[in-house]
């Protein structure tokens, strides 16, 4: 059995309200295909007018399962989920985060913003990938007031915005810091949307 609270102290139909009136739009859900622990749906938000010319992608379940940060990182939340922006949909989004989400519970460890995660070999159906690891950042400016309105048991839930990156990006986090990475993905034209494509920017 994996260490998990059985126990929804956040129920999914809250988020759902909660993530409905923030994007004033009604989602599609992908659902687990599994029973693995945390229960993490995917709702995926059409491309609005207010500028928000992509699809946004949001776990609902991640943060049911608090992750295990040592004491001696209290300024980490235990509870967190994901966001990603993605121009069109793909199962490889939903993946990606799917993979990201359960990564806490899977391996008994936590992820904080800088945190880069290794990747599986072949779980992306886009071939030709640079990527082999995730990276944790946030999201939009905009959409990190989600933050204030998630919060499970009197604690504050994270939002996170992972992203792909190459083995280049990865060594450039461990070398000069996450500060780095961001720099050079700006300074390369490309955008933080999910783009299992996208050139490596080292």
């Amino acid at each position: 059995m994996w260490p998990f609270e059985k126990k929804r102290t956040h129920p999914a139909s809250a988020r759902a309200e909660i993530y409905q009136g923030f994007f004033r739009s009604v989602p599609s859900i992908v659902h687990p295909f599994n029973a693995v622990e945390p229960h993490v749906d995917v709702y995926q938000f059409p491309p609005a007018g207010d500028g928000r010319d992509f699809h946004t992608l949001v776990t609902s379940g991640m943060s049911d399962a608090p992750m295990k940060v040592p004491a001696s990182r209290k300024h980490v939340p235990r509870r967190a989920e994901l966001l990603l922006y993605t121009p069109e949909l793909h199962i490889d989004a939903v993946q990606f985060l799917r993979f990201v989400a359960a990564f806490p519970t899977l391996s008994g460890s936590y992820f904080e913003a800088g945190s880069t995660i290794a990747l599986p070999e072949n779980w992306m159906q886009t071939k030709g990938s640079p990527h082999i690891a995730a990276f944790i950042g946030f999201p939009r400016d905009d959409d990190v007031r989600l933050e204030s309105e998630m919060v499970i048991e009197s604690e504050r839930v994270a939002l996170y915005m992972p992203m792909l990156i190459s083995a280049a990006e990865r060594d450039l986090v461990v070398a000069k810091g996450p500060l780095a990475l961001l720099d050079a993905i700006e300074a390369s034209g490309s955008n933080f949307e999910f783009g299992p494509l996208r050139p490596s920017s080292v």
